[in-house]
């Protein structure tokens, strides 16, 4: 950036040097930047001229040439110099009129130099202080990143770093991730701004907090230093953003508001310093989230496996980072085995992937739920969820569940945003002794493994009370459950498959409906004496009684069973 600061055209005519040049067009542009000087006297360098240079010459390299000069100050526009400066008196009498009339028509500041004035008078002072400036520059860059730093290792994180931003630059200030969840925001000076107005109220959405929608519609391709306009409180202002990188990863974005004026360059300075600091303090979040889940995986394994040779010694290593096993919790696992088949199961992009949730996860129970504690083992999330406050407030069963329904909801939706695709979630029962954190495990593990078999379309949160039969069933030999299945249902399947009939599902409905035919009928959307022939055929073709319970039982265990060996039949 150093080589893009200079002093704008206006500021170079105050130089005492320069105080005889007189601005004959363009004055519109005098507030274009001086960033080089260069003497134009050979008929090519056309071809060397660069973007904000100012360039003084006598005209000798086009005296002869009409077409050349009439053409001179499209030309150097076009290429975005700063302006021109002609001396007249030696090769032509005066500037002529059609230059003149081109250089008002684009803003391009055409100056006439005194005769009498050398070329390096006029240069001198303009390249001094051009120098001036970017030494200054690089000065104010330097104490920028030195007090930016500053803030860092006095134990400030994302938002003392967004705050300090925003009260340099006295716009707001927001720090989000790479899916527009905001980090930190700052307002700045403008104390008259609604925080609503640049975040959206994600808790009933996403459960956390994003930027919002129309703002990131608008700015869908985040560029370096990208100037966007923005609609916010019926108001068109500028929104400015820059990624911010670290590891040669996208770490987020960093915007900035313009409300009243346009940014300055020292505030753009302070913009692209405060990235550079913020991508440092996230590599380093990241790092130390990495270490604590490494040390808090190792002991989580040790307690849901039951390998630890002394209750008071685990509790007392768990009291050491925050946790209190001493209390009573429930356990919670989120099956992350379809986002592992979405990443063609390269383990390096599911461990990221993995990580990225985790991280999102840590931040959002970190202030909504501190006394959450969570970990992860293979393909699965785990979070034990303690529920002592509820029973001391003696909740019942149901409502105890239903808290914890309601909370693994809020992570579902923090989840699916990442990962993008069904996770379904296995909870256990809740236990007092830590020595059962094992069953719990098991428990919410055996939730799991059913769901995935089951495949319940309608809800991801299984409870491992709920399953019912199937906590017996899930343990069954293959070989027994087909035997059993062969003297069950595989005959009526068979039927159904030669004669292009659906009696199993017909049966089905019979033990959903229980024996309700009138029920049944309204949900396989036949008449009644449709669903009464069925019922009846079923009886012949199995040569069974739905009257009698023993073959009705054998039956609907047969159905349940089903799930388990629909891929082997």
């Amino acid at each position: 950036m150093p080589k893009d600061i200079g002093i704008t055209v206006r500021e170079a005519l105050q130089l005492k040097p320069l105080k005889n040049v007189k601005v004959v067009a363009g004055q519109k542009g005098l507030d274009k930047n001086i960033k080089y000087i260069n003497v134009m006297e050979v008929p090519d360098i056309l071809d060397w001229v660069k973007e904000g240079e100012l360039l003084l010459t006598t005209t000798y390299s086009m005296k002869d040439d009409l077409e050349a000069l009439n053409n001179l100050i499209p030309r150097l526009a076009k290429s975005n110099l700063a302006g021109l400066g002609i001396k007249p008196g030696r090769y032509i009498e005066e500037i002529p009129e059609n230059m003149i009339e081109q250089a008002n028509e684009l803003g391009f500041p055409l100056l006439e130099l005194p005769y009498e004035v050398s070329f390096s008078e006029l240069m001198e002072p303009v390249l001094s202080e051009i120098l001036n400036e970017q030494a200054n520059f690089l000065k104010m860059s330097l104490d920028m990143h030195n007090y930016l730093m500053e803030v860092v290792l006095d134990g400030g994180g994302l938002s003392e770093i967004a705050d300090t931003l925003a009260r340099l630059i006295k716009y707001p200030v927001a720090i989000v991730d790479p899916r527009f969840k905001v980090l930190a925001f700052a307002s700045g000076d403008i104390s008259e701004i609604e925080v609503d107005l640049f975040v959206g109220s994600g808790d009933d959405q996403h459960a956390s907090d994003y930027l919002a929608e129309e703002l990131i519609r608008k700015d869908s391709i985040v560029g370096r230093f990208k100037r966007t306009k923005v609609e916010i409180d019926e108001k068109e202002i500028y929104q400015m953003s820059i990624p911010i990188v670290g590891g040669g990863k996208l770490r987020g974005h960093l915007f900035v508001w313009e409300l009243n004026e346009e940014l300055k360059r020292a505030d753009l300075m302070a913009i692209e310093r405060s990235s550079t600091v913020a991508a440092l303090e996230m590599i380093n979040q990241q790092a130390i989230f990495e270490v604590e889940r490494k040390y808090h995986n190792e002991l989580l394994y040790e307690i849901i496996s039951g390998r630890f040779d002394s209750e008071a010694t685990i509790i007392e290593r768990a009291h050491s980072i925050g946790w209190h096993l001493d209390k009573t919790y429930s356990l919670l696992l989120f099956d992350l085995t379809d986002g592992q088949k979405n990443s063609n199961n390269d383990q390096k992009k599911f461990q990221e992937l993995k990580s990225n949730l985790l991280s999102e996860l840590n931040l959002y129970l970190k202030s909504n739920y501190p006394e959450v504690i969570l970990g992860d083992r293979g393909s699965n999330i785990i979070l034990m969820y303690p529920i002592e406050s509820l029973l001391e407030k003696e909740l019942s069963e149901e409502a105890i569940k239903d808290r914890i329904r309601k909370f693994a909801k809020k992570l579902l939706k923090i989840s699916q945003r990442v990962v993008k695709h069904d996770i379904i979630v296995g909870i256990s029962n809740y236990y007092e002794s830590i020595e059962k954190i094992q069953d719990s495990y098991e428990e919410a593990n055996s939730a799991l493994q059913v769901a995935n078999v089951i495949k319940q379309e309608d809800d991801n949160i299984i409870f491992f009370e709920d399953l019912g039969v199937y906590r017996l069933l899930y343990n069954l030999d293959l070989s027994e459950i087909d035997s059993f299945l062969q003297d069950t249902i595989l005959p009526l399947m068979q039927y159904d498959k030669k004669h292009n009939t659906e009696f199993v599902k017909t049966l089905e409905q019979y033990f959903i409906c229980n024996g309700n035919l009138k029920k049944m009928a309204d949900n396989l959307f036949l008449h009644y004496n449709s669903v009464l022939y069925r019922v009846e055929r079923i009886q012949e073709i199995m040569d069974i009684d739905l009257n009698n319970h023993e073959q009705r039982l054998s039956l609907e265990v047969g159905l349940k069973l089903l799930d388990f060996n629909k891929d082997n039949l």
